[in-house]
């Protein structure tokens, strides 16, 4: 068999083999993450110190490491696995998934960033209660619909109890110091609340606006016979039963259309709209380039949301803003000291 084809079958099997290890850690409601720890790559992934003998032998090429943090290896399986994670939330939100080379160096950085944020914890002495790990572990077997599916699961994932003990131990550990480094070092001030409401304050209710049927003439504006024309025409709208601009015969001198009117683009026919109640036509209008009938098809006022109902939604928005500032700030802080080795970045 060709070398490279050899290469290729084998990986492909490893990376099916790492997405299954991930899709019954993640998808299907593994440990819940919480927000922090999501964002540094938490809800660690099985791994064999954590006692997960690895889903149906996954290939050897997999196993070796791709970093090393302060001595700590993390395994190639673990950024594969990761970087399916990545993806399958680009997938939620409506993203197209990234097979790049980005992606893998994303999915390395954060288990690197997950890595140094457990091993400082770890230092600083923080410890996972025995009942928050018993309540993981309880809520988990409730999702897996007993014990009975419980033990279907170890068995098909290759985990032992143990294993999965030792990771909700970890996730505990990364949310306690993620809280404590990140979500308690951030704030929103009322001022900047207010100050980002007044900025967009159109954005948070529903604009104007105006449907029209318009009927433009390319006639004279100025001339006495064509006004005649363009009234004659008025005339016929008015005949028919629905006075339907779209029912006219066209002869040249005219055309019709139908159009949303925008204040800033048609001043004219804005104001003229404004004057009309739903279903009226107009007379004939002399705006300054032409002469012009509408009727109005419909309007919708503008519509603002009040600070206090934009409050909760522009609050969200900041706290945001300031926990990925915190974390980048928290990220050089946890690599100023640390000793990183990139080892392997799963190229051939």
């Amino acid at each position: 068999m060709n070398k490279n084809t050899e290469h290729e079958r084998q990986g492909a099997s490893g990376l099916m083999r790492a997405f299954f290890a991930f899709i019954i850690w993640t998808l299907i409601g593994v440990l819940p993450m919480s927000s922090y720890a999501d964002d540094i790559g938490a809800g660690p992934l099985p791994s064999q110190e954590d006692g997960h003998a690895g889903p149906a032998g996954p290939a050897e090429k997999n196993k070796r490491p791709a970093a090393r943090v302060n001595g700590v290896e993390i395994s190639m399986e673990s950024v594969i696995a990761m970087m399916y994670r990545i993806n399958a939330r680009k997938i939620r939100s409506g993203e197209s998934p990234d097979p790049s080379e980005d992606v893998k160096k994303e999915a390395l950085r954060r288990l690197i960033m997950q890595e140094l944020a457990y091993q400082k914890a770890k230092a600083e002495g923080i410890k996972a209660d025995e009942e928050a790990i018993a309540a993981e572990l309880s809520n988990f077997r409730q999702r897996m619909g007993g014990d009975e599916k419980f033990r279907e699961f170890l068995d098909k994932s290759k985990m032992t109890q143990e294993g999965l003990r030792a990771s909700a131990e970890k996730k505990i550990i990364l949310e306690k110091i993620g809280a404590r480094e990140v979500t308690a070092r951030i704030s929103v001030a009322e001022e900047d609340v207010k100050k980002e409401y007044e900025k967009k304050k159109s954005s948070y209710g529903r604009p104007e606006k105006i449907l029209i049927t318009n009927v433009v003439f390319f006639l004279n504006k100025d001339d006495k016979e064509d006004l005649k024309k363009a009234e004659a025409v008025l005339d016929s709208i008015k005949a028919d039963k629905d006075a339907n601009p779209w029912r006219l015969k066209p002869d040249g001198t005219f055309v019709v259309r139908d159009l949303e009117v925008i204040q800033e683009e048609e001043a004219e026919l804005y104001a003229a709209a404004k004057k009309l109640k739903k279903g009226e036509l107009s007379g004939v209008l002399k705006t300054s380039d032409s002469l012009q009938i509408i009727k109005l098809l419909e309007y919708q006022p503008l519509v603002e949301v009040s600070f206090d109902q934009a409050r909760h939604s522009i609050e969200k928005k900041l706290r945001e803003e300031a926990k990925e500032k915190r974390m980048r700030e928290w990220d050089a802080e946890l690599e100023k000291d640390a000793k990183i080795e990139i080892l392997d970045t799963g190229g051939e």
